[in-house]
């Protein structure tokens, strides 16, 4: 039987959240192959694909004790996805580039998948034009932004590399960001965390 809401008994639930791995071998058969695209979708990678499968079954099976009281099993496994795919996105080296134009409290939204055909039209256009302006920036804000959203280096460590001080790296960082938005805006780019959101998906 499919593991959801209806045709899954009560009782494996139960089991699961117990610890039976009989039953959570049987849910991530199941699932795995629904799983696999929705995720594919944003990381683009196989191999990626693959990581954040893995690491979204073991938050299920970290979280197995909550089972018997979730209603909705298929939005459970679908959310904690969701949460997977935005934190390999937060880790990788294209995401921390469109990440950091986004607030915090809407970056959850990014892989929700809630996007139309003709909202991904603008995303590769917006992504070209952050280039785009990154390359015109000054040649030491351009390195310092690069380090710090391409290379993931900490400003502590920028400065450090560059012999400046972290205030310098946080102040040039911060304007370069405020820069980027409203650079974007003046394109048009006026929903900017939409388009980021539909760039992730492209």
């Amino acid at each position: 039987m499919s593991p959801n809401n209806t045709t899954y008994a009560t009782a494996k639930l139960v089991q699961l959240a117990e610890g039976d791995e009989r039953v959570f071998g049987e849910l991530y058969t199941h699932y795995y192959t629904r799983l696999r695209p929705f995720i594919h979708r944003f990381v683009r990678s196989d191999s990626d694909t693959e990581e954040v499968i893995q690491e979204t079954f073991v938050r299920i099976w970290l979280s197995r004790d909550k089972l018997p009281e979730i209603e909705n099993l298929d939005a459970w496994i679908y959310r904690i996805a969701s949460r997977e795919c935005l934190s390999h996105l937060r880790k990788s080296r294209r995401a921390r580039l469109e990440m950091s134009l986004v607030p915090e409290e809407h970056q959850y939204a990014l892989v929700s998948g809630e996007m139309n055909p003709a909202e991904k039209l603008g995303a590769d256009q917006m992504y070209t034009a952050i280039e785009r302006y990154i390359e015109n920036m000054p040649k030491q804000r351009k390195k310092i932004y690069r380090l710090s959203r391409e290379e993931g280096l900490k400003p502590s460590e920028i400065a450090e590399l560059l012999s400046l001080s972290v205030s310098t790296i946080k102040n040039t960082l911060s304007a370069s960001l405020k820069e980027i938005r409203s650079h974007l805006i003046k394109l048009g780019f006026d929903n900017l965390t939409l388009l980021l959101a539909l760039f992730f998906s492209c």
